[in-house]
């Protein structure tokens, strides 16, 4: 999952990070003011970062393993 969040673009990284990883929490206004970046376009940019996130071969194959160990679990 590193490998394929290291492969995003760095404006990518960034705002995932604010949203959901070590600076989670932060409101839109504090990510559109640290990223300059409008408030309005932090969700569609979120969508086509986690879009490219998902993409990855390397996601896939992570997310595939997941899918293979939640259903051994069942």
């Amino acid at each position: 999952l590193q490998e394929a969040f290291a492969g995003l673009p760095e404006h990518c990284r960034r705002l995932i990070t604010m949203l959901y990883g070590s600076g989670a929490g932060a409101s839109y206004a504090e990510i559109s003011e640290r990223l300059s970046m409008p408030i309005g376009g932090i969700g569609p940019t979120r969508s086509r970062c986690l879009a490219k996130l998902r993409r990855d071969p390397v996601f896939v194959r992570w997310a595939q393993g997941r899918e293979t160990t939640k259903e051994v679990a069942t």
